[in-house]
């Protein structure tokens, strides 16, 4: 019954993490063509100008931020983003919020970060205050 319980949790693994590397590298070529063509414009404005400065930069035309925030360039995560209900799933209850947050489709790139700095900010309590549970006792 152990080594059926364990091929089942296996194979499940399995198509779940084949299901999904589908779109883990899928992109869009002509929103990287545009960012390739913003970048072909700032060297060729470097190349050219010998007295560059930031002003003159900024002046030209050239948005040196980069406003796309989709895939995994996204990196402006902030406390405004917090997913409440995710984090609690990630600190209270990690191992059914894997299962309702992490793995899940339908949840959205913040949620699951959300949950992630939850489960961190767990292990990070618990890795704090067990040496003080454990000193009490001895």
């Amino acid at each position: 019954m152990k080594f059926f319980t364990f091929l089942v949790i296996l194979l499940f693994t399995v198509f779940s993490l084949s299901a999904s590397q589908s779109s883990l590298f899928s992109y869009n070529a002509d929103e990287l063509e545009a960012q390739f063509q913003e970048l072909n414009e700032l060297e060729n404005n470097i190349q050219n100008s010998h007295d560059l400065n930031y002003d003159n930069l900024i002046g030209s035309g050239v948005c040196l931020n980069n406003s796309s925030t989709s895939g995994i360039e996204s990196s402006s995560f902030s406390i405004d983003d917090m997913d409440w209900g995710a984090f609690a799933w990630g600190f209270c209850c990690c191992p059914i919020g894997f299962f309702v947050v992490a793995i899940n489709d339908e949840k959205t790139n913040d949620q699951k970060l959300s949950y992630w700095i939850g489960v961190g900010v767990n292990v990070a309590l618990n890795a704090i205050s067990t040496p003080f549970v454990y000193r009490s006792y001895y």
